[in-house]
């Protein structure tokens, strides 16, 4: 939700009967949400499912934000992974736990350029942040039939 400048993440918590509570705020970041692509996980295997935010920042560039869920019924904001060369566009994000530890790691598709296909690099939950490498090329991959987010 946007509120002036800021940008809240708003939670419907389960009632464990198949309903959801009232919807609240639990953050509320001075980010434009055009410049925020949310997945979640639970990204250090505590049992909460957490939101991990892919953020541009000026000059194009990633940051990926996580807001951790607590026990405390909110969330703590903390920037897990930037880069000073890692660009924003062209992405699409997703999550995963691709390397079977029970954290759910980033996924960051992109576009393979003019070679075409594309670039797959993994971006793994040590639990405090993100360790990224290029895991996959598929070439046979179109970018064009990735759904965008």
């Amino acid at each position: 939700m946007i509120r002036g400048t800021a940008t809240e993440a708003l939670v419907a918590r389960s009632t464990n009967t198949g309903g959801l509570r009232t919807l609240r705020s639990w953050v509320t970041m001075f980010i434009r949400p055009s410049s925020l692509r949310a997945v979640v996980g639970d990204v250090n295997r505590d049992g909460r499912d957490d939101v991990i935010l892919a953020r541009r920042r000026s000059g194009d560039l990633l940051s990926v934000l996580v807001l951790r869920a607590t026990s405390a019924r909110s969330f703590v904001l903390r920037t897990w992974w930037s880069s000073s060369s890692f660009s924003w566009s062209p992405n699409r994000f997703a999550t995963a736990d691709a390397n079977r530890d029970g954290m759910a790691d980033l996924l960051v598709y992109r576009n393979g350029g003019t070679d075409g296909g594309t670039l797959v690099y993994r971006f793994l939950s040590t639990g405090a942040g993100f360790r990224t490498a290029l895991w996959r090329t598929l070439p046979a991959l179109s970018w064009s039939t990735l759904e965008a987010l």
